[in-house]
């Protein structure tokens, strides 16, 4: 019944009658009224009610900083400093030890919160991501098990490795969502990132900062795929890291990084729209509001949150409490709920 519903709501919405997809959700929580979400199901680990509570910890309801890898994440890198007096948790994802780098320079510190959601990931990393869970820090690593069937393609025993490190897993489902009382880790099927924010709000953030998120098709870095990458037409000698499994080189394959930018751009608008749906149930169905959230790339092909710079991000974090905001919250693709919840822009 409630993924009927949910359907139904998620139909609704597309045909913009907004109004009649929000009573489709309510109906899914006034029936699980007084039932708590259902935690204790075999696609998760166990105690994951205990997972999440260490998610919330970790979280501290400090802002979070969401670090992908994007080219404009460079800018950000060059001025990190300027964020160190300030209180924040730190997430990322997939490919995190370029990220980890730049902030041992520019912070001195690592990363509290990792997604992972591709097997290649930790193929192409696997020493890294062994080292963070093995970490005195208290971190966390919420992933998939299609990612962790990495590590019985490197010879290794899935079950043993997450046993050895049992209190730093969190596991979720990327298929099945948006999530349901019945199925509440179960996300929709699309990009990492698209997975990891509205998971983050289990962890009840202040607000959320995302860096590096660019999304492709931005006119202010077409020469690279990642921050990380020397620009396709460098004459640079080829970086260490690409020789890993799994990495792929655009050195001098500038049709290749077209392609790959195009198709950046398609994931950025379809995680919007799977954030937007996400969100919407989160709030409506669990009663977890969606707290500001703002992209640091002002051309960002994410639209689903207000686009500012890193002056105006330091503006913002400087401000002695959240302020409130003009109800522009995804003014496209769910105008109801703007009406209802923190608003994310301005």
């Amino acid at each position: 019944m409630a993924v009927l519903k949910r359907e139904e709501a998620l139909l609704l919405d597309e045909a913009r009658r907004f109004a009649e997809a929000d009573a489709a959700l309510r109906s899914i929580g006034e029936a699980s009224a007084g039932t708590p979400p259902c935690y204790d199901r075999r696609e998760y680990l166990p105690d994951t009610r205990g997972r999440l509570q260490r998610l919330s910890e970790i979280v501290g309801s400090r802002d979070v900083f969401v670090m992908v890898q994007g080219p404009s994440f460079a800018q950000f890198a060059e001025r990190m400093q300027e964020f160190a007096d300030f209180d924040f948790a730190i997430a990322t994802l997939n490919s995190f030890p370029p990220i980890e780098e730049e902030l041992s320079k520019g912070l001195s510190r690592t990363a509290d919160l990792l997604l992972l959601t591709h097997p290649g990931s930790i193929q192409s990393w696997y020493g890294e991501f062994e080292a963070f869970v093995a970490r005195p820090a208290q971190n966390l690593v919420a992933t998939t098990r299609y990612a962790l069937s990495a590590l019985s393609e490197l010879g290794i025993n899935e079950d043993d490795f997450v046993s050895r490190h049992d209190n730093r897993f969190l596991l979720v489902v990327s298929d099945g969502g948006p999530p349901l009382p019945r199925r509440p880790l179960h996300f929709e099927s699309g990009s990492t990132l698209s997975l990891l924010i509205p998971l983050l709000l289990f962890g009840r953030p202040r607000r959320i900062f995302l860096f590096g998120a660019d999304g492709g098709a931005n006119p202010s870095h077409y020469k690279r795929p990642y921050f990380f990458h020397h620009d396709y037409d460098s004459a640079d000698p080829p970086q260490p890291f690409l020789r890993r499994r799994d990495m792929v080189s655009f050195a001098g394959r500038p049709e290749q990084l077209r392609e790959a930018d195009r198709r950046f751009h398609l994931n950025a608008v379809n995680a919007d729209r799977i954030m937007a749906a996400a969100f919407r149930t989160l709030d409506i169905v669990f009663g977890i509001p969606t707290p500001p959230i703002f992209n640091v790339c002002p051309n960002s092909s994410h639209t689903l949150f207000p686009r500012i710079n890193i002056d105006t991000a330091l503006h913002e974090l400087a401000a002695p409490r959240p302020r409130v905001r003009t109800p522009q919250i995804f003014a496209k693709l769910m105008p109801s709920t703007a009406t209802r919840s923190n608003a994310l822009s301005y």
